[in-house]
This record gives structure tokens, sequence and C-alpha cells, in this order.
């Protein structure tokens, strides 16, 4: 698949989330207050590259299931881009460690994070980890994460 022809699926199996209203973050912490300053009622369209690193260094966890599900579309977009590789990384191992397959939904181990997305929405997750596999796997290989490129491609299967 091409990159141009995931980035569009991706935008559409997406495209009805609407912007969280509610607290985009679940915990009241400084991390997590950060996190709301920074993303509360912000389109997702409108966010750069450098704003959405808010989302690196292990805080994809650290918002709601409306939140992630909203802002997903683009944090992968940033991954694959030319600088994204860090964010890439994060996004493997977000994927790997903090979903499960329970049924028919990808759950998270602890709350339920993907609970919301629908069945196209989780192919398009799908559709990017078997991307990843096939055409990035230099940026996988180089972050040492082919374990966890296995196990989130199994999950979301």
């Amino acid at each position: 698949m091409e990159l141009e022809l995931l980035l569009q699926k991706l935008h559409q199996a997406f495209s009805s989330v609407p912007i969280p209203r509610e607290r985009v973050a679940p915990h009241y912490c400084d991390e997590c207050d950060g996190i709301v300053t920074f993303l509360q009622g912000r389109d997702r369209e409108q966010l750069s590259y450098v704003d959405l690193n808010v989302f690196g260094e292990g805080r994809m966890h650290l918002i709601t299931p409306e939140a992630i599900q909203y802002y997903f579309p683009q944090i992968i977009e940033k991954a694959l881009s030319p600088d994204g590789s860090d964010l890439l990384k994060d996004i493997v191992y977000y994927l790997d460690f903090y979903s499960t397959r329970s049924g028919s939904q990808v759950a998270l181990y602890s709350s339920s994070q993907f609970v919301l997305f629908t069945e196209d929405q989780q192919q398009a997750m799908l559709d990017f980890l078997t991307f990843i596999k096939a055409d990035r796997s230099s940026d996988v290989v180089e972050h040492m994460l082919e374990d966890e490129l296995e196990n989130a491609i199994r999950n979301w299967s």
C-alpha cells in the first residue's frame, strides 16, 4: 500500500469523529493538565508536527478514549513523516503494550482507550501497522521493536 492511500484510508475512517468536548486527559496531575491546556478543543487539522510531539515520550496513554480516537490520524501522519521516527517508535510500542484483543474489540490493559474504535478504524490501524512492517522496517529495526510490531499486528488483526 502506498503512503498516500494509507493516509487517505486513515482520515476517511476517522473523519466523522467529533472534537472531544469533555476533558481530554482522565487524570488531574501536572502532566495531564498540560495536555488539557494544550489540546482541549483544538481541531486536529490545525495541529502542526511540532504540536503533535505532545504525544511522544509515552504520553499517549494519558488521553481519553474520545481524544485518542480524534487525534490518532494526525499522530500517525506525523509519525510517517520524514522527521517522525521517534513518534513512530512510540506508536508501535503503544499499540503493542497497551492493546490486546477482547472479542471483536481491541482493548487497553488499564482502561478502555480503544473501545470507541469502529471496525473501519481498527482496520485502518492494522493497515498502518502492516504498512510499517512492509515500508518502514528500518525504523522499527533501528529502535529494536520487531517483536512489538509483530505483537501489535497480532493484537489488531
